[in-house]
């Protein structure tokens, strides 16, 4: 399973959290330590740099079990032509 981080949903997996009060932090430390578990379960994670520098995500900041690729769209349809299936979660 490969789950790429796409539009504003590439905020949830950086380690900023300057501006953030402090049950925002604990939902963000919370699924930093999700996907550090899934990760050792052999889940793959990338994020879409073309949304990082929209919605201001320096790549310094990103989660260091997230690979980072140009643009998410283009590697979901790598995946698929390689047959995965596409779940979209909106």
């Amino acid at each position: 399973i490969v789950i790429v981080f796409i539009g504003p949903s590439v905020k949830l997996v950086s380690t900023e959290r300057s501006g953030l009060g402090q049950d925002e932090r604990k939902q963000l430390d919370a699924i930093g330590d999700k996907v550090s578990k899934m990760a050792k379960d052999g889940f793959k994670f990338e994020i879409c740099m073309a949304a990082a520098r929209a919605f201001g995500v320096n790549p310094d900041s990103v989660l260091p079990q997230i690979s980072i690729v140009e643009n998410g769209w283009i590697s979901v349809l790598g995946y698929q032509h390689k047959g995965y299936a596409l779940v979209s979660d909106f």
